[in-house]
């Protein structure tokens, strides 16, 4: 097998170092990506354009996507705390975060927020439960709501 020199070519953000070795009928070459990180990559992949990166291209593609989809900054999704959300077809309180506990005879009231479950508390009445989630959302939300009104 006769193998075509890639040393110092550029595939997409990969330069090609050197040859590595010969592996499962492909040709191996080691690759350094503009981001820093090394990689080894089969030629084929290089010269198609198959492989363009070590990986941080899809990664960068996939976290921007995430973000203009769902608006998301540190973790929490701004589309997720709108309070034009709504509610989920299992609800049975009418209202976000508050359900009722049968097993303690309570209403209880939670906040999603940085994809961490925060309890606000347990509560006789509907009433003070709902009043939790909203002080609740005063508290963890606020700030974040501003975001999306600029």
């Amino acid at each position: 097998h006769r193998i075509v020199d890639l040393a110092g070519q550029v595939f997409g953000r990969l330069t090609v170092i050197n040859y590595v070795e010969r592996k499962n009928e492909r040709t191996m070459w080691n690759c350094k990506c503009s981001c820093g990180n090394t990689c080894v990559v089969s030629g084929s992949s290089l010269t198609t354009g198959a492989t363009k990166s070590c990986g941080c291209l899809n990664n960068e593609i996939r976290s921007k996507t995430a973000k203009e989809r769902f608006g998301f900054v540190d973790g929490t999704s701004l589309v997720g705390i709108s309070p034009n959300r709504a509610l989920n077809k299992n609800n049975s309180s009418g209202y976000k975060g508050v359900h009722y506990d049968k097993s303690r005879s309570k209403w209880v009231a939670q906040i999603t927020f940085q994809r961490k479950n925060h309890p606000l508390g347990r509560y006789d009445t509907l009433e003070e439960a709902i009043e939790a989630r909203k002080k609740g959302e005063e508290t963890y939300f606020a700030s974040y709501r501003e975001l999306k009104k600029k």
